[in-house]
């Protein structure tokens, strides 16, 4: 994201809830993911929180998640209702995430991977908190093209936003570094699930060096 797609999403802050209807089976995607109790999990693009509240629950009083948002008045919106001490709120970039390395279990990106301008440098630091051995899972309630007619029917900065399909962000995955575990694209489920295996750090790391980031 960048400035004005934080001023977008600031201005539609305290009415997004009535905007966004809720997903009814996205507890079922998050056990289907393999969130857990005791688990350190990232959510970027939280917005005003529904996804991480669902999150706190299921990783408990022992686990962390972490929820990240560029928009801080979607922060605020979020606090108004999570009171929960596992829970920390972090207004940032999502291609700068004010996260140590190999930090967290997990990291899932429900409903906001197109309003990334920069994806490559968004998942490369996913990439870099994971864990290794640690799950990615980019997640849409819609099919790629049902999204993309979706957006361009907007006014503002998002009407430009694009999800690629599932397979081409596979290969962005693979290209940072990360295996394939699931990808499904249909009508009513966008899931491009990936891990963080130790084998693939080096690929990684030559990749980085090759474009000159270390």
């Amino acid at each position: 994201m960048n400035e004005t797609h934080r001023g977008y999403f600031n201005s539609l802050a305290t009415e997004w809830n009535s905007l966004m209807p809720d997903v009814p089976l996205l507890g079922e995607y998050l056990v289907r993911f393999g969130v857990s109790a005791g688990e350190r999990i990232l959510d970027i693009g939280t917005g005003t929180g529904r996804t991480a509240a669902m999150l706190s629950e299921r990783v408990g009083s022992d686990g962390r998640v972490f929820a990240v948002d560029l928009a801080e008045r979607m922060l605020v919106e979020a606090q108004k209702t999570i009171r929960a001490s596992n829970v920390h709120f972090l207004c940032a970039d999502a291609g700068f995430i004010p996260i140590r390395d190999q930090a967290v279990d997990r990291v899932l990106i429900f409903s906001a991977f197109p309003h990334f301008p920069e994806p490559r440098l968004a998942v490369r630091e996913m990439f870099r908190v994971l864990k290794k051995g640690g799950g990615l899972l980019v997640l849409h309630a819609c099919s790629s093209k049902a999204l993309n007619q979706f957006h361009a029917s907007l006014d503002g900065v998002v009407s430009r936003d694009v999800l690629p399909k599932a397979n081409e962000l596979l290969r962005l995955m693979r290209d940072c570094g990360f295996e394939k575990k699931q990808v499904l694209e249909n009508e009513e489920l966008y899931w491009v699930e990936v891990s963080k295996a130790s084998s693939s750090e080096t690929n990684y790391q030559i990749a980085r060096k090759n474009d000159g980031y270390i």
